[in-house]
């Protein structure tokens, strides 16, 4: 394989910055970053100065990726292992766990559809169904291969600063439905991330996760929670690579992460 080096590139961030206060779900352990030696604290015989922190957080904090055992569905998990012989006690998974998520590089798809229905973001609880994703793709003038990595935003980043509305505890969140993921799973998507921290759509009132059932424990398709779309907005391109990796984390069921939209001209 030959790469030319001389092609010029841009890499676009599609990541939040982890803060303290940045949303977290109650079922997730928040967040936290506090120094543990700071600069000044200790020097060596040189004049050499350090500084390190301690940090918790939970494999799902932030913009992050969903391992396929992070969901059982009624007491299986992907693969058909069952869901109790799939974690070992304090070593957590040991069966779809996110350290056995190799890093992935690539296509990426933005399905724009904020800009699309020409508003700044969807209203909580709107539902992204198939026929808004094939409309959407056709007018970005995209077609889906197999291995897409389809990244959909609906700029419901916006309220990342308000922790109660962007988690849909206000009213709601929008997002795919079934059917809108069943259809993407179909035409062979690997991966599936949305501008939100569910990727399906979700009400104030929450009783059930559909779309993480079929998607991680039924078909094995990795989800993405709480990217940043906006800054690919100005590209006006649908396509590009994408890359993502997970940090090894042995046993857990998600791990934060750095993706990126890489464009070559």
């Amino acid at each position: 394989m030959q790469i030319d080096f001389s092609a010029a590139v841009e890499v676009v961030d599609l990541g939040h910055l982890m803060t303290s206060d940045m949303p977290s779900f109650p079922s997730a352990p928040p967040f936290r970053m506090v120094p543990y030696y700071r600069l000044g604290d200790f020097e060596l015989a040189n004049g050499y100065w350090g500084c390190n922190e301690f940090v918790t957080m939970s494999g799902h904090s932030g913009t992050h990726l969903d391992a396929f055992g992070h969901v059982a569905q009624d007491g299986k998990v992907f693969g058909g292992a069952d869901a109790l012989d799939a974690q070992d006690g304090l070593a957590g998974l040991v069966v779809n766990a996110i350290h056995q998520v190799a890093p992935i590089v690539r296509r990426g798809v933005l399905l724009d559809v904020a800009t699309f229905l020409g508003v700044d973001s969807l209203d909580g609880a709107a539902v992204i169904g198939p026929d808004l994703i094939l409309s959407t793709a056709e007018w970005a003038g995209v077609e889906f291969r197999p291995g897409d990595c389809v990244l959909i935003r609906t700029g419901w980043e916006r309220h990342w600063g308000d922790a109660q509305r962007y988690l849909g505890f206000v009213d709601g969140v929008p997002g795919i439905d079934l059917d809108a993921a069943v259809l993407l799973a179909e035409r062979g998507a690997f991966l599936i991330g949305a501008d939100t921290g569910g990727v399906e759509v979700s009400y104030a009132v929450e009783s059930e996760l559909p779309v993480h059932m079929e998607m991680l424990a039924k078909r094995g398709i990795h989800l993405l929670e709480n990217l940043s779309l906006q800054a690919l907005v100005p590209y006006r391109k649908a396509e590009f690579i994408f890359f993502c990796s997970p940090l090894k984390l042995r046993g857990s069921s998600g791990s934060p992460v750095r993706p990126v939209a890489v464009f070559q001209h």
